[in-house]
């Protein structure tokens, strides 16, 4: 047997130190290379009893090499084991010291934003009143609308920062929105002021053709009763004759003068009569005269009015024409601009254009 079976193996002495930088991937492969190579540099003599004795005590230190090796990386183990436990504490305290940290640090920032918020938030209320200042599904008055729009006009945008060139677009559509409907609403009204006054002529008419019926009626009563009159009065003027021509018979040598007074007075009697019944058809014609000419005047008064209402049912067309052709070339610009500037089809800017111009796209219109 060499010297070498005299010889302890040489054990690695495994500090606290040097635990990190042993256990790690590969950091034990030098410790069994250098204890490999010091057991199997020997040839020991299994016929003798030394040499079988030698086998057994490297067997033996080799467990030792093992055991001083291993009882240290156990311990190391049980470090690493509890040191989790330590991290996961200590980085928790210091995420929340941080997170507190950073919320004071954020906390000025934290108020700011609340305030431009609200500032954002005052503009964007201000702008959509604005954009919604007219209802076209809502029953305005011409005097309403334009209080409305003075009240529009009167609304300052000065204040509204960078909105401002928003507002000002939309207190423009607004406007325009208001001023193209301010014409439709005063036709409206101008209609129905023509209208009350048509039915107030009309009342007119018939209170008017009542007094004529009335007039006529009394007319022809008049006429009646003067021709009864001047039956009764020629009735009575031959009974007076009669009479006078009894007396004169009865008195046929009465004066002269007394015979034709009483002549007279008869000639007279009859002419006054005659007199009174021309008086009363005359009156009675005059006043046939005056109906008839009511009448024609009543005639051409419904006429002119037939016309005027023709006139003005003539003038509503043309601008209803006028208003859908403008419609139609307002909608064949924006489809060109739409097709000009996005992928979509024909067909499907068609279908968007429509969408808008009957509002069923919020916050999106075409001004007309």
């Amino acid at each position: 047997m060499s010297e070498q079976a005299t010889t302890e193996l040489a054990l690695p002495e495994i500090t606290t130190e040097l635990a990190p930088k042993i256990f790690t991937t590969g950091g034990l492969s030098p410790f069994i290379e250098r204890v490999a190579e010091q057991v199997k540099g020997e040839v020991p003599d299994l016929t003798t009893k030394k040499g079988r004795a030698r086998i057994a005590s490297l067997a033996m230190q080799v467990a030792r090499s093992k055991t001083a090796v291993e009882k240290p990386g156990r311990e190391y183990l049980k470090q690493l084991k509890a040191m989790p436990k330590t991290v996961e504490t200590e980085l928790r305290e210091f995420v929340q010291a941080m997170d507190a940290l950073r919320d004071e640090v954020r906390a000025p920032l934290n108020e700011w934003e609340a305030v431009e918020k609200a500032r954002v938030a005052a503009h964007e209320e201000k702008l959509s009143n604005i954009r919604g200042w007219f209802d076209p599904e809502r029953d305005y008055t011409s005097a309403y609308l334009k209080d409305e729009i003075q009240q529009l006009t009167a609304t300052s945008i000065a204040d509204m920062e960078e909105f401002t060139e928003q507002a000002a677009l939309a207190k423009e559509a607004s406007l325009k929105r208001m001023n193209d409907a301010l014409p439709a609403i005063e036709a409206r009204e101008a209609e129905q002021v023509e209208l009350e006054r048509l039915r107030q002529e009309a009342a007119r008419r018939e209170q008017q053709e009542r007094e004529q019926r009335i007039a006529i009626e009394a007319a022809a009563r008049a006429k009646a009763e003067a021709e009864q009159a001047a039956q009764a009065e020629r009735d009575a003027a031959m009974q007076r004759e009669a009479e006078l021509k009894a007396q004169a018979e009865q008195a046929q040598r009465e004066a002269q003068a007394a015979a034709e007074l009483a002549e007279q007075q008869a000639i007279n009697a009859r002419r006054q009569a005659e007199q009174d019944r021309i008086d009363a058809e005359q009156r009675a014609k005059q006043q046939q005269q005056q109906a008839i000419e009511a009448e024609r005047q009543r005639v051409a008064a419904e006429q002119l009015a037939q016309q005027q209402a023709a006139e003005q049912a003539r003038r509503e067309a043309q601008a209803k024409a006028a208003n859908v052709e403008h419609r139609k070339q307002v909608n064949n610009a924006a489809l060109i601009g739409l097709m000009a500037h996005t992928d979509l089809t024909e067909e499907q800017a068609k279908a968007v254009i429509c969408a808008v111009a009957k509002g069923q796209v919020s916050h999106i219109n075409i001004s007309y």
